[in-house]
């Protein structure tokens, strides 16, 4: 779904100050999260795979519990939202700063990512090749450049065809088919690879170029052993992320917002993002003091605070003093989300205010916008 810009009717209404809310004082804490799920809890990486042009080809969202493991394949072709940034295809995530495809792929899915693992065609291959190489079932013959894999069950790829295999244009293909010989290879590389944390190191130590992380070596290698061990003893679901038909001629596709909240409650209840008390809220964000990193300050506070970000972008305004949240009407229930989300922010709670009518919110439950007095909080380092 799109993200909603407030329009420059609603942010000047805002500025001259309509139906601003009474607020009473709260003794709640900035954070009133709901307890936890019972479900174990598990740690995530995004393993990405680099095109030639420095774009993500195709990623892997690995989550690890202590008894299984989870491979959710990502198309490069996802359409994200990106805080600072606007609507960007996961594959152009990676060109913005090395979090950008973790607050993508967070906000677009719905799941907690810890970090990223990410690596190019070359790299790939050095690490399958150690592991003897990879096994899977060629359903079609893939032809890559000098590269041809013919079709047939348990054929053993060397890395260089393991890359192919993975990455391959096969004409005709559906998306799904194609994630999942993706999530084949991920899957194949992690089942080569050790048992023991400290052999993983050996492992990757090995390889002329390592792959960039933004999640510590300790706990990176913590986690391929654990998933070679998961795989080993037959306990690992590989799965794909369910999307909605794309525009005619677009080239991203959408998440199917439906299913995916049905594929994360069933397999990835123990990476579930913090959930407010007052619900799991749409928060859409203005920046509307034009400061590079503003929107994505918001965005970290909100997510904690345990509502869903969705990007707004810069205002029309960008001279606003005073942040405004703006709630779809003046009752009880709203004044209490509104209120929640200005604890996350840091902001006031008499920063709440109601739009016209005529100009009532929709497809998110939040509109802030935030001014300089959030830009001076972010800059002073308050909570």
């Amino acid at each position: 779904m799109p993200a909603l810009a407030v329009t420059a009717a609603i942010l000047v209404a805002v500025l001259v100050g309509v139906a601003v809310l009474f607020t009473r004082q709260s003794t709640e804490p900035a954070a009133a999260l709901q307890p936890p799920s019972d479900a174990p809890r598990q740690e995530t990486v995004l393993v990405a795979v680099l095109a030639e042009d420095g774009s993500i080809a195709d990623a892997t969202l690995l989550a690890l519990d202590s008894e299984s493991l989870v491979s959710l394949a990502v198309p490069g072709a996802l359409l994200t939202t990106v805080s600072d940034s606007g609507a960007v295809p996961l594959s152009q995530t990676v060109k913005i700063d090395p979090d950008a495809p973790v607050r993508g792929v967070e906000d677009t899915l719905g799941v907690r990512v810890d970090g990223t693992w990410v690596m190019d065609r070359t790299i790939l291959a050095d690490l399958v090749g150690p592991g003897g190489g990879v096994v899977v079932d060629v359903a079609t013959q893939v032809i890559d450049g000098d590269v041809t894999i013919p079709a047939g069950p348990e054929q053993r790829l060397t890395g260089t065809q393991a890359v192919s295999y993975a990455l391959a244009d096969i004409e005709g293909e559906s998306a799904e088919a194609a994630l999942a010989r993706f999530n084949q290879v991920i899957l194949g590389l992690l089942a080569g690879m050790p048992t023991d944390p400290d052999e993983v190191t050996q492992v990757i130590s090995a390889t002329e170029r390592n792959a960039a992380t933004t999640i510590t070596s300790e706990d990176l290698t913590t986690l391929i052993a654990g998933a070679a061990e998961r795989i080993a003893a037959g306990r690992a679901d590989p799965i794909t992320v369910p999307t909605a038909v794309a525009e005619p001629g677009d080239s991203t596709v959408n998440v199917d917002a439906a299913a995916m909240e049905a594929v994360a409650t069933r397999a990835l209840a123990g990476a579930e993002l913090p959930v407010a008390v007052v619900g799991p809220l749409r928060v859409s964000v203005q920046d509307g003091v034009g400061v590079s990193g503003l929107a994505t300050a918001a965005r970290e506070r909100l997510v904690a605070g345990g509502f869903r970000y969705v990007g707004g972008g810069v205002a029309q305004d960008v001279s606003v003093a005073q942040s405004v949240i703006l709630v779809p009407s003046d009752t009880p229930e709203n004044r209490t989300r509104g209120e929640a989300v200005a604890r996350a922010l840091g902001l006031p709670e008499n920063s709440l205010a109601v739009p016209p009518p005529d100009q009532a919110t929709a497809d998110v439950d939040i509109i802030v916008v935030v001014g300089q007095d959030f830009a001076d909080l972010v800059e002073s380092g308050s909570p």
